[in-house]
Parts: structure tokens; sequence; C-alpha cells
């Protein structure tokens, strides 16, 4: 499944994000689940909060990474396994 470009997502709510060794640590208090997240995935989950679009997000990382491209099917595969997780939820932009 990819996403459109205009499509934007945002974080569930109770989530405690720490820096550890090897990445981040998210702790869910919703759910009393804890989720280790590489750099990238940390970074794509700070910029879900309701105002950027799926198209933004890659924009925003390929300028991080000073990459040639911007990697739309590594955002994707990233915002479909925070959404299957529960870390982030779709919402409408009006």
């Amino acid at each position: 499944m990819s996403f459109s470009l205009d499509e934007r997502f945002r974080k569930v709510g109770d989530l405690d994000i720490n820096e550890a060794p090897d990445g981040y640590v998210a702790y869910d208090h919703a759910r009393a689940k804890v989720h280790f997240i590489n750099f990238t995935a940390a970074s794509i989950l700070e910029l879900c909060d309701g105002h950027a679009s799926v198209g933004g997000i890659c924009t925003l990382i390929q300028e991080a990474f000073d990459l040639d491209e911007a990697p739309r099917a590594d955002v994707n595969a990233c915002l479909r396994d925070l959404l299957s997780n529960g870390l982030v939820e779709a919402c409408n932009q009006s």
C-alpha cells in the first residue's frame, strides 16, 4: 500500500520517545507497549504532526539526509510500520 503524497498522519496521544544507544525507544502508555525504532523512523514519527503531508515528509527526509531523490518507498514503508504498530494515525486536514 502506498500513501498519497497529500495524506497526513499524527502521533498517537500518549507516547514517550527517548534516545537509546541504538536508536530510540517509544513507550505507548495507552497500550503499555515499548517500541524500538531507528533514527530515521524516529525522525519520521516526529514529523507526523497532522500538518506535514507524506510528500512534505519525503522532502524533509531527503534534505536531512542529503539524498539525491525523495525516499518515497522508504517513507511509505516506515509509515505503514508506524501505523500498524499504533504509533501514528491517519488524519484529515480540512
